[in-house]
């Protein structure tokens, strides 16, 4: 069994306390944020879920 990855996010500074929900799906974001492609192919946020079949 694979390990789904819907997000990968880092270099959050220290006083964030929280993130939007409205979040773009690109790799670089405000304040140095960084995002990495996640297993549904692209940069941000996916469902939890990974999709059925394969």
């Amino acid at each position: 069994m694979k390990t789904w990855t819907p997000w990968i996010i880092f270099n959050i500074h220290p006083d964030v306390m929280g993130l939007s929900a409205e979040l773009e799906n690109k790799e670089h974001l405000e304040r140095g944020m960084i995002q990495r492609i996640n297993d549904f192919g692209y940069a941000g946020y996916g469902d939890p879920c990974p999709p059925e079949g394969k």
